[in-house]
């Protein structure tokens, strides 16, 4: 049994008349990896955020989007609330925005943690602290004082994404999780992520430009274009052969550029 399954999905801007997402379907098997690429505005994030139900109100979704054999499309917002978190998360793309500027971090995780899993500040403070060490985050007490302009973007992303992880859901959806990271602390998310995968269990849906990145961690691969989906495929597949245009022209640069880095190397050697 597949644990999304995403039919027909629209997504459409009401007030100029625009479909920015337009009949997608894919699915997400349990302890699978799920990519998600194509060009800026092709209807990456839009799409996952359908998913989560937080679109803005002016986008409209017309669909199916099964989870866990719950349709979510339409569902009441205050249930779809309780499956956010603890059995849905997501780690947003701009992590600047996805903290409360009046709260300490410590308040935020400790609300989130306690909403969703009953914890209380000395539990939640336990369980923080460790998965914060395994993303190279030191000194938690000191980042629980701190607000969230006093931390840099890279260093929030990795606090939300130390959060998702510690939420233990079913599915998580990472949009560009790596953006504001330095190259070394993408190295070690990455294989945080995958070791997590393998002792939890939990399903991915990467959402990336790096297809060095997305070649690591992915099973299966889903391509968008301008709102659709142009091809999609079991990621071994689609990096050996793509059928589509687009596909081809995604996979040939990455291997355009790994060559040219290196040939670049040996020359410098």
């Amino acid at each position: 049994m597949n644990l999304l399954e995403v039919k027909d999905l629209e997504v459409r801007d009401y007030k100029h008349g625009k479909a920015l997402v337009e009949h997608i379907s894919f699915q997400i098997k349990p302890d699978n990896c799920l990519a998600i690429i194509g060009e800026s505005g092709s209807g990456k994030s839009v799409s996952c955020k359908a998913i989560m139900g937080i679109n803005p109100s002016g986008l409209l979704s017309r669909g199916s989007i099964m989870f866990k054999g719950e349709e979510l499309i339409n569902k009441d917002t205050r249930d779809l609330r309780k499956l956010r978190g603890k059995s849905l998360s997501m780690i947003m793309q701009n992590a600047m925005s996805a903290f409360d500027p009046s709260c300490t971090i410590g308040t935020f995780l400790y609300e989130v943690l306690q909403e969703h899993l009953g914890l209380n500040k000395k539990d939640s403070y336990r369980m923080t602290a460790g998965i914060f060490e395994t993303l190279m985050l030191k000194d938690p007490e000191d980042i629980a004082k701190k607000y969230p302009h006093q931390l840099s973007g890279g260093m929030l992303q990795r606090v939300m994404i130390a959060l998702s992880i510690a939420l233990k859901p079913d599915l998580i959806i990472a949009d560009e999780p790596t953006t504001a990271l330095d190259s070394i602390t993408q190295f070690e998310l990455i294989k945080q992520m995958i070791r997590i995968r393998k002792e939890t269990g939990i399903s991915l849906i990467f959402i990336s430009h790096d297809l060095g990145l997305v070649k690591t961690l992915a099973d299966d691969i889903v391509v968008m274009k301008q709102g659709r989906i142009v091809e999609s495929g079991s990621a071994a597949d689609i990096f050996r052969g793509p059928k589509s245009e687009y596909a081809k022209y995604l996979v040939g640069t990455r291997m355009a550029l790994g060559n040219k880095f290196r040939t670049i190397m040996r020359e410098a050697v």
